[in-house]
């Protein structure tokens, strides 16, 4: 791929990407797990970030891995669940949302509450609907919506893809229809919609709005803040998601590959992982962003001492962990005493592990 002139994409309030952000990308096929990649180039770290296990929880068709405070949150579409870990790179499961819930796709976080994509009726669901639940996984109620697929901040607003209408709405979170962003008849405009993000791409660094069209016409779609279409990328015959690398290209999922694009050059999509054969089944992209590695200072005082040293004590041993530090302290994959004693070794003076 030729290198191109830099077409910067940046999340909406968000600095530049940074060694502590990654990507989560759900695989839905054979091996039915949570893979990490590479904020900044988009290559694989672990294809088992989180795996499936049979106990205490069971991957069927993870949708959307999202980070809410210290915790990920990943939707499954087929098990009407949303599972819960530990936001680090050694996540740890902590719970299960179930009930309420049928034929859910994406998630997002508005505010202090938890709003899912939900389309049927089965478990006392209620339909097509946003599900929202606050930041303990207790309940918050509906409101309905048309077949949504994805939602997404939108300065306190959820905006919402809409794969039985190919429209893009926006509503205000006690579920009052606020606007339609844009408006597709699904044969010269986006068709089934799936994932959307929010991005500083337009002249100046305006808000732009990005989506993943699934069927024909199928590509990655772009518009400005008004809605109004302003590039179509024929990259793909079934996009499903999508998220800007610091570089200017954009990763992107499909059917049985994670690929990269550069909107700059007009260039043909390369495979970064999976492929024809490969048995995965990438869903949508999300951001993971974690404390800078070996940072000493863990309960985030200002002060590297004994208090950190407690901290990770009570951690490591099944604690609460309120500033979302890694617990595997010395990155060897476990978390144990090890880290334990390597932290000691650091607030003693000696290097970082």
């Amino acid at each position: 791929m030729r290198t191109a002139p830099a077409l910067m994409l940046s999340l909406t309030a968000s600095a530049a990407l940074a060694q502590s952000q990654y990507l989560m990308i759900p695989d839905s096929g054979t091996s039915d797990r949570v893979m990490l990649f590479d904020a900044s180039t988009g290559a694989l770290l672990n294809a088992d970030f989180i795996p499936d296990a049979a106990t205490p929880y069971l991957f069927t068709t993870p949708k959307e891995a999202i980070q809410v405070g210290n915790e990920i949150w990943v939707s499954d579409q087929v098990a009407d669940a949303i599972h819960r870990f530990t936001a680090s790179l050694t996540p740890q499961y902590l719970s299960t949302i179930s009930g309420g819930l049928d034929n859910i796709r994406g998630l997002g976080q508005v505010g202090d509450r938890i709003y899912v994509s939900n389309s049927g009726t089965g478990n006392g669901a209620p339909g097509q609907a946003l599900v929202a639940f606050n930041l303990d996984g207790s309940p918050a109620g509906s409101f309905a919506c048309p077949d949504p697929f994805d939602v997404v901040d939108l300065h306190g607003k959820l905006m919402v893809t809409d794969i039985a209408g190919d429209d893009i709405r926006v509503f205000l979170p006690d579920g009052t229809l606020d606007s339609v962003f844009h408006d597709s008849d699904g044969v010269n405009g986006i068709d089934f919609p799936e994932q959307a993000i929010i991005l500083n791409t337009g002249a100046g660094g305006a808000e732009e709005v990005w989506a993943t069209g699934f069927t024909a016409p199928a590509g990655i779609y772009r518009y400005d803040s008004d809605g109004g279409q302003v590039a179509y990328y024929n990259v793909s015959t079934g996009p499903r998601g999508l998220w800007p690398l610091s570089d200017g290209q954009m990763l992107f999922t499909e059917g049985t590959a994670v690929k990269i694009f550069n909107p700059a050059t007009g260039d043909p999509a390369v495979t970064v992982f999976g492929g024809s054969g490969s048995g995965v089944t990438p869903q949508f992209i999300g951001l993971l962003t974690l404390a800078p590695a070996c940072d000493p200072d863990l309960n985030q005082d200002g002060n590297v001492d004994q208090d950190d040293i407690a901290y990770l004590i009570n951690v490591v041993g099944g604690g609460e962990n309120p500033t979302g530090i890694d617990p595997d302290f010395n990155q060897d994959g476990n978390v144990d005493q090890d880290d334990v004693a390597s932290l000691i070794n650091t607030v003693g003076g000696g290097g970082c592990p």
